[in-house]
């Protein structure tokens, strides 16, 4: 808990400065979908990445959505016979 004695859903400043870099090379499947908010993108399973996190973007296929984005949702897609394991995450480019 917090000073205002409620406990945090998320976080709006990068933690302890630790930002995941998502680039082809460290996991990102296919290309970033811009949406109304920022960024979707598909990516292999890291547990470490939670709600309210920051991550920058580096795409060679799409640049104009590179940048900063923090995270505001997760879907997690698993297959119990193929190894399948992916997380998409969207992104917003702004405090949320």
């Amino acid at each position: 808990m917090n000073k205002t004695n409620s406990l945090p859903f998320f976080t709006t400043t990068k933690k302890d400065g630790f930002v995941k870099l998502i680039t082809p090379d460290s996991g990102l499947i296919g290309m970033p979908q811009p949406d109304e908010f920022g960024v979707k993108v598909k990516i292999f399973l890291d547990p470490a990445i939670q709600l309210g996190d920051w991550f920058k973007l580096e795409s060679d296929r799409l640049p104009i959505v590179n940048g900063f984005y923090q995270v505001y949702e997760m879907i997690y897609d698993f297959a119990t016979r193929e190894p399948q394991y992916y997380i998409e995450l969207y992104g917003k480019n702004k405090r949320i």
